[in-house]
């Protein structure tokens, strides 16, 4: 049985749906109203709550891998610390953790997910990290709304370069690992094949839907002001802001090979993952 603590986030729903093609055993993580509703593709939904600790034994009961995932915040060390431990107490065999490119340092992101790989490390069970890249779904996530309705988007990156990769390429390499041998004690960098500003960015989207695209850089102090008037914490912005930096200075711009190595295929290009949600544009 393999668990997917966060089976409705953007890496979550793409790491169930592979499993599920692959004919593994899935348990998900959900919330309490979540959990009461089954699913359609036989998945077993259970109760899972990091701030709940009462609900990780019963949720990690007769799992043997257990891919961890969380949404961004500040806690990670301590949250997945305590689902880890308490995996080591139900027998799971491995981990598999989803950390971030670069983790460890650059940005307070990354250091948040360095801590937290430290605790897996240490947990005394075989584990396997997975650092993505940005998601090329953020741009549906973040910036398709002034797509659709202004035929441009805003992010203060200049001309940052950033190797994107694909959720559905996450989901896949995040599979492989879970439902085949050899990668315990490896962590894989995934990217997608080149990294791209955010110029190159507009182009493709401007080449793919057939009308202009532009990017437009605020600078860091709108974009700031513009994420707190939306009602966003401010450990959040400040977060987001330190990690737009980190891509300024060039830490999101190299290019590995490690999801090819992985799964033997090559990574959704950046036309391609527009091609497909063109729509959503």
């Amino acid at each position: 049985m393999i668990f997917v603590s966060g089976a409705n986030g953007n890496i979550g729903r793409q790491v169930v749906q592979k499993l599920v093609e692959k004919g593994a055993r899935v348990r998900v993580g959900a919330t309490k109203s979540e959990a009461a509703t089954p699913r359609a593709d036989g998945v077993e939904v259970v109760a899972f709550d990091y701030t709940r600790p009462e609900t990780f034994k019963p949720a990690l009961e007769g799992v043997t891998r257990l891919f961890l995932v969380s949404p961004m915040n500040p806690d990670l060390i301590r949250g997945e610390g305590a689902v880890v431990r308490a995996a080591k107490e139900a027998g799971v065999r491995h981990v598999v953790r989803s950390s971030v490119f670069g983790a460890g340092g650059g940005c307070t992101i990354n250091e948040w997910h360095g801590g937290a790989d430290e605790v897996v490390r240490g947990a005394g069970i075989p584990f396997t990290l997975l650092r993505p890249n940005s998601f090329m779904q953020n741009m549906i996530n973040f910036f398709a709304a002034t797509i659709k309705g202004q035929n441009a988007f805003y992010y203060p990156a200049q001309g940052a370069r950033i190797s994107h990769i694909d959720t559905r390429d996450i989901g896949l390499a995040a599979a492989t690992v879970l439902t085949s041998e050899g990668h315990e004690g490896k962590a894989y960098d995934l990217t997608g094949t080149e990294a791209l500003s955010f110029h190159d960015t507009a182009a493709t989207l401007t080449r793919v839907l057939g009308r202009t695209i532009s990017y437009v850089d605020p600078g860091p102090e709108a974009f700031r002001s513009s994420l707190l008037g939306y009602g966003m914490p401010a450990w959040v912005v400040d977060a987001l802001v330190d990690y737009v930096r980190f891509c300024i200075e060039g830490g999101a711009a190299p290019v590995t090979d490690d999801f090819k190595k992985l799964t033997g295929k090559a990574p959704i290009s950046y036309e391609q993952f527009v091609r497909d949600h063109a729509e959503q544009f």
